[in-house]
């Protein structure tokens, strides 16, 4: 297995142009994992659903309890668990286990550990329906975790069904130091139009790429955006979506010509520049939310070629503002070909072709900014590195799922420590990444859903941070879910609708026009 993963990313990387090897090239072949003793762990089974016969527990939710949770329970000492990379994997038989269109409800095995500041965590794995009698698992990074409680739990999130646990085949291993930190000693350099400091504030465009107008470019101009990020997004997280390469391409290709002949024009007539942002990449996600790319050759290939492809097309286009390799890159353990990896290969495609144009590398973790703990640097000049900042997601994605739009939280919030400070600790990676490394910091997306009380406060933050730091943003998104417009104003439910009506001036717009004030034209 070893031999094979090492031929894969050997393979992938005789498709760039040769070059001096950076520490990046000698990191892809994953460490060998180390089996961890959790143990004796003591087991509480839920109330009348959970019984346990042996090593095997066997949890049940009839269609009358169908909508709460059901699991078996078991404490786990933290400094088992504190420093390793975690895998934790169980042998798992479901019966009729009803599905749910939530993705996380369902059959799962899950660690809940709450941190010594008191934030509470969950990584599981993928949640399962049907019949199947097989494993389940999930990795997750505790290298640096400061844990005061945690407790394994198995069994049935909000759903009906069966399913039987067996005790004796669970297993914790480490997997070993999964991103090693490489290229501590690089700085990058910039060539003198990629000015320092904060210059390009924007938006996220509509993901309807079909649907974009010429007025959407007014409108930002008459606001002051100097910045869009055009994305390629459909059924960009899809499980196992994307299957044939060639439909993949057919879809690239639209919106590449649509890039060329509308976007790129607009924007330039109405004062813009263009992130291009491969949204959705070839294979799509498997259930882990990982791109598919990292695992199996044939989309990684492709990816490579789809850049490759890109560079061309647009080679020397100072309308654009950088290429935006990989959107919100997951990768939860070890992979034949890593998140950073993958970027790397895909830069130096791009390079051979255009060597001037800007490259925009993510974070790990759907670039959220504690991906930046474990981020390389490319060895690579003019390289912009993005992050997304929705923190605290409590506040800005509060409800978004659920339909509850009563019991909602403000910002800034005392009670929960929601205020600017708190935004600034969550970004701190990011800040010290970019400090040590001389990198460019692009925010890719942040936003507060329309109904969060105090939202326009966590736009103004956010921007004033942004600024205070000299990184680059846009913001998500404009045109797209009404939710997430500035264009638009919660006015309460009606028959379990939202009413999002359209609003010429509010808050949360002033907010985020006045950000926009403070760019000077298109640098």
């Amino acid at each position: 297995m070893k031999s094979k993963i090492f031929a894969v990313a050997v393979c992938l990387s005789a498709l760039c142009a040769a070059e001096p090897v950076d520490e990046l090239e000698r990191t892809t072949k994953p460490p060998t994992p180390v089996r961890l003793d959790l143990g004796q762990l003591e087991w509480k089974l839920p109330k009348n659903r959970g019984t346990r016969v042996g090593d095997v527990i066997t949890i049940e939710n009839s269609p009358e309890t169908a909508d709460s949770t059901a699991f078996a329970t078991a404490v786990v000492d933290p400094e088992k668990l504190k420093g390793h990379y975690l895998r934790l994997k169980i042998k798992v038989k479901g019966t009729g286990v009803a599905a749910n269109k939530k993705s996380d409800c369902g059959a799962k095995i899950m660690l809940r550990w709450v941190s010594e500041s008191g934030n509470k965590n969950w990584p599981q794995s993928p949640t399962k329906s049907g019949d199947w009698d097989g494993e389940m698992s999930f990795d997750c990074d505790l290298t640096s975790a400061k844990i005061k409680e945690a407790t394994i739990n198995i069994g049935l999130q909000r759903v009906a069904g069966r399913v039987e646990f067996d005790l004796a085949s669970i297993e914790a291993w480490d997997l070993g130091n999964v991103f090693p930190l490489v290229n501590q000693d690089f700085k990058v350099s910039y060539p003198g139009s990629v000015k320092k400091g904060c210059n390009y504030r924007g938006v996220m465009l509509p993901g309807n790429i079909d649907a974009i107008k010429e007025d959407d470019f007014a409108t930002l101009g008459q606001w002051g955006a100097n910045l869009v990020r055009y994305q390629i997004p459909k059924d960009w997280k899809k499980v196992n979506g994307w299957e044939s390469n060639d439909d993949y391409d057919a879809y690239v290709d639209h919106a590449l010509d649509i890039l060329a002949d509308r976007i790129l024009p607009w924007a330039e007539k109405y004062g813009q520049r263009v992130v291009v942002d491969l949204h959705a990449t070839p294979g799509a996600r498997n259930e882990k939310e990982e791109n598919r790319m990292f695992f199996e050759k044939r989309y990684a290939k492709h990816f490579l070629k789809t850049w490759q492809k890109i560079a061309k097309r647009f080679k020397g286009d100072r309308r654009i503002y950088g290429y935006d390799l990989v959107n919100e890159p997951h990768q939860t353990g070890p992979a034949p070909v890593s998140y950073l990896h993958i970027q790397r290969l895909a830069a130096k495609v791009i390079r051979a072709v255009d060597p001037d144009v800007t490259i925009i590398v993510a974070a790990r973790g759907y670039g959220h900014p504690s991906g930046f703990k474990t981020l390389s640097p490319l060895r690579m000049d003019n390289i912009i590195y993005q992050s997304h900042c929705y923190a605290p997601m409590g506040f800005t994605h509060q409800h978004l799922r659920d339909g509850e739009r009563v019991k909602v939280d403000p910002y800034p919030n005392p009670e929960k420590g929601w205020d600017k400070e708190l935004i600034k600790k969550e970004l701190a990676p990011v800040l010290e990444f970019s400090r040590k490394h001389n990198a460019k910091i692009y925010i890719g997306e942040f936003s507060a859903i329309a109904w969060a009380p105090g939202a326009e406060n966590y736009i103004r933050d956010c921007i004033e941070i942004f600024d205070e730091y000299g990184w680059d943003w846009c913001y998500h998104a404009f045109r797209e879910y009404k939710g997430w417009s500035v264009e638009h104003e919660f006015k309460g439910r009606v028959n379990n609708h939202d009413r999002l009506e359209e609003s010429e001036d509010n808050p949360r717009k002033r907010a985020l026009l006045d950000g926009f004030r403070r760019n000077k034209g298109t640098p």
